[in-house]
């Protein structure tokens, strides 16, 4: 689609039924990403969106390029990369080439399939931050398996395995080095990067509607 693309030149039928499944700002905070079930990835200017005098113009993507075969179900932004995953590979762009509008690929990092001759797909990422290196991307896969690869290697270094479902989302604390996930088997696990073996700790909502005391309800909070 070209910069002057109209939405009124796109297919209706994709008009009516495209779903936004990720999005990530760049590292500079002034570009947005929106990954949708069509493997495309929409680039817009945050600046020119939210200015005064925008128009409908300026609420248009400025570049969208097509990342994928299939659906976009997760995005994560480095400051070197966007990093895009779906029913494929985990493929790595340079920021810089995605704001020029010259998208190409920089890398890929293949989930390994298993037993099976389908590629898992990722519904999940998550960078670490490092001052040494790149750091290291986990993808949460539709094979109840986190992956960890290093940036700078391509290196799978780490798997986590414990889930009985699809895993939905990740998060990281980067402060202490554990790794959160979220998956359909109704589960809440903690990892700690370090001992992949198993998780540290679980937690089951479903098996607790009536909340426990909080630990922290005594805290008072001052406004500074």
């Amino acid at each position: 689609m070209s910069t002057a693309a109209k939405l009124e030149d796109v297919d209706p039928r994709s008009q009516l039924h495209t779903t936004v499944y990720a999005v990530s700002f760049s590292p500079c905070g002034q570009y947005l990403a929106a990954g949708n079930n069509f493997g495309k990835i929409a680039l817009y200017s945050i600046s020119s969106a939210l200015s005064d005098d925008a128009t409908s113009e300026n609420w248009r993507p400025f570049y969208v390029f097509k990342a994928h075969d299939g659906p976009i179900y997760s995005l994560e932004s480095t400051d070197i990369f966007l990093v895009t995953a779906g029913t494929s590979d985990v493929l790595g762009w340079r920021w810089k080439e995605v704001i020029d509008k010259a998208a190409k690929v920089a890398w890929s990092l293949s989930i390994p399939r298993g037993d099976s001759f389908e590629c898992p797909e990722t519904n999940a990422l998550a960078v670490t931050k490092s001052t040494v290196n790149q750091g290291v991307i986990y993808a949460g896969c539709g094979d109840n398996t986190i992956y960890g690869w290093e940036l700078e290697t391509g290196n799978c270094v780490t798997v986590f395995k414990g889930h009985k479902d699809y895993i939905h989302c990740l998060s990281l604390k980067h402060s202490s080095g554990e790794l959160i996930s979220g998956s359909e088997d109704g589960t809440v696990r903690i990892w700690d990067q370090r001992t992949p073996e198993e998780h540290v700790q679980m937690f089951e909502p479903h098996k607790h509607e009536v909340s426990a005391t909080n630990p922290l309800q005594e805290v008072k909070y001052t406004s500074q």
